[in-house]
């Protein structure tokens, strides 16, 4: 207020206006009387005065995230390593191998097993860390204790050791910051004992021995239900018995507790007498009474299908690539059972062998359009040591991005349209997301005004004309998103930061950001954001002070960050054919006065 009653203008930094020189270089446009303002601090700055030192230098290399599996081969491509390097790259990380068995296995079940020398896995292991680095280790089928030790203690000299590459430098990443146990890199993992057909695999009594030493460790266990009998089986030979979702509650607590785990995520799956597909998370709850317990219950449409052949390694994996990509356990957990859940859909029709269980098609989800409303929820069923859990709405769908509608308090007025009329004509006419965005109401009118645009959807919904599923996200205001019901909220880059965001929605609602270089891509990104608004990439009558970066700029920002990018700013029908064509990796475009 002060700047503007002496005549001087004040404009983020996002929208400073710079040119290219005859050397290459950039430099600021002059701009007299005008104050740019910063929300993310010297990193924006960086990016903004020195942009070709971004390009070009050590700041672009930052690696992608890296995730390691130790597990066995799958002959038949449908579990093991080979479902999980699927999986990692479904979720847009680096997948690395570590072999610790080869099997003979299709979809009738397993012919043969070989172990690999415990000396042969340890070289494997050490080359992948003292060269490549990594964020996360997801392991499977780990035949022995003298493996499982082996792994978890080269996890730890290379996290004390500063993990630091092969040409000198650090590697960086998660194991470099210590996310993972005692600055390790995180560690899920799936206690492979028994094949999806019924064959043993590994000796149960050898994995209660490794799962003794090992689960400390590790930041999250994944076992189903026959891995949580064997791991329960007492002294005298006693098994378990689960007749319901009580009994995973209780059998998740009893292998935190006997074993040491931080988080235990028992797969509920072969319940019987159960409609939904439902898992149960188990943790320590933060600030508690007496250190209780918290949980959460992630439930999902149980899809019957023959092609379910590694499910455990795939939902394994990628939690492990969610938790490399930064997100909290609960988080990565609902991602990967959402992921999961939609590949199991479009998995369906898929023929491939003779026998009872096929595999899976992890690109699935990449490829197909989204089916509704196939995607994990987060349920409220348990208050456990004085500990609340909030309910969850759906995670961004995929798909959702590739038509995303702004909507225009002035284009309304101009045409005489409500906010439900100009929702429901977005949504019914092909929109694929929708932005509230109000800058001049009051906070109670806002709420009204989002309320009209979930209405507007979920009658077309209830007419039987909508058949997909259509986020509605609320730019800037938080507490108008919670008020409301909306499905997440957009801030931009002088509104609330993301983690905040994040932490105050948790990890049911959707949060996007606004990112206009590389550095602020990866910081949303690292921070929980789960897509980013790029641009603007042309100039645009709708923010007229704000810099074009253009089709390059955006390509620098896709590349730079796993999740879903929207290009933004001046497109319009006639230019929109020319930014898939040169960005062919976005996920999609927001229009506001052209729709």
């Amino acid at each position: 207020r002060v700047l503007r009653v002496h005549g001087v203008e004040v404009r983020p930094l996002a929208a400073l206006a710079v040119t290219w020189t005859a050397s290459g270089q950039k430099r600021a446009s002059p701009q007299e009387r005008v104050v740019y303002t910063s929300h993310h601090g010297w990193r924006e700055l960086e990016a903004a005065l020195f942009p070709n030192r971004i390009a070009c230098g050590a700041l672009e290399m930052a690696p992608a995230p890296r995730c390691l599996t130790a597990a066995g081969s799958d002959a038949g491509g449908g579990a093991g390593i080979q479902a999980d390097l699927k999986a990692f790259a479904a979720h847009g990380v680096f997948g690395m191998t570590a072999l610790t068995a080869l099997t003979a296995q299709n979809t009738k079940g397993v012919q043969d097993v070989h172990i690999v020398p415990l000396a042969h896995f340890q070289a494997q292991v050490r080359s992948v860390l003292s060269d490549l680095g990594v964020d996360a280790v997801k392991t499977g089928m780990v035949p022995s204790k003298a493996h499982m030790t082996a792994l978890a203690t080269a996890c730890m000299e290379y996290a004390r050791a500063g993990l630091v590459s092969a040409n000198g430098a650090p590697a960086g990443g998660v194991m470099a910051t210590g996310a993972g146990v005692g600055g390790a890199p995180h560690l899920v993992i799936d206690p492979v004992m028994v094949a999806a057909a019924g064959d043993t695999l590994v000796d149960a009594r050898n994995a209660r021995e490794s799962a003794r030493c090992v689960f400390p460790f590790a930041t999250v266990v994944t076992p189903n239900l026959p891995e949580a009998a064997a791991l329960l089986t007492d002294a005298s030979g006693a098994i378990p018995n689960f007749t319901g979702i009580a009994d995973l509650y209780s059998a998740a607590r009893r292998i935190r507790f006997e074993y040491g785990a931080p988080w235990v995520l028992l797969k509920g799956g072969h319940l019987e007498g159960v409609s939904d597909a439902v898992d149960v998370l188990c943790g320590a709850a933060p600030g508690a009474k007496g250190g209780g317990d918290v949980f959460y219950e992630f439930r999902a449409p149980l899809i019957p299908s023959r092609n379910s052949h590694g499910t455990g390694c795939t939902l394994g994996s990628s939690i492990a690539a969610q938790l490399a990509l930064g997100r909290s356990v609960p988080e990565a957990v609902y991602r990967a059972k959402a992921y999961l859940t939609e590949v199991l859909s479009h998995s369906r029709d898929l023929q491939l062998g003779g026998g009872p269980h096929g595999p899976l098609n992890h690109l699935s989800s990449v490829t197909a359009k989204p089916v509704w409303p196939v995607r994990a929820t987060l349920a409220a069923t348990s208050t456990v040591a004085g500990v609340e859990q909030p309910d969850a709405a759906p995670a961004l769908p995929p798909g959702s991005l590739l038509l995303y509608a702004i909507t225009d308090v002035s284009q309304n007025s101009k045409h005489g349209r409500s906010m439900y009329d100009a929702v429901r004509g977005a949504i019914a006419g092909g929109a694929t997301m929708v932005q509230v965005r109000e800058k001049e109401v009051c906070t109670a009118d806002y709420v009204a005004t989002v309320r009209d645009a979930l209405r507007a959807r979920d009658d077309l919904r209830a007419e039987g004309k909508l058949h997909r599923t259509v986020p509605i996200v609320v730019n800037d205001r938080i507490d108008v998103c919670l008020a409301s019901g909306a499905d997440g909220v957009h801030v931009g880059a002088e509104d609330l930061d993301v983690a905040s965001a994040r932490s105050a929605l948790g990890p049911g609602k959707i949060v996007g950001a606004t990112a206009k270089y590389p550095e602020i891509a990866r910081e949303a990104q690292a921070r929980g954001a789960d897509y980013v608004g790029c641009g603007a990439i042309f100039a645009s009558s709708t923010k007229p002070g704000s810099s074009v970066i253009g089709l390059d700029g955006l390509n620098r920002v896709v590349q730079s960050v796993a999740i879903g990018v929207v290009a933004i700013g001046g497109i319009t029908s006639s230019n929109m054919g020319s930014v898939f064509e040169e960005c062919p990796n976005i996920r999609g475009v927001a229009l506001m006065s052209s729709i």
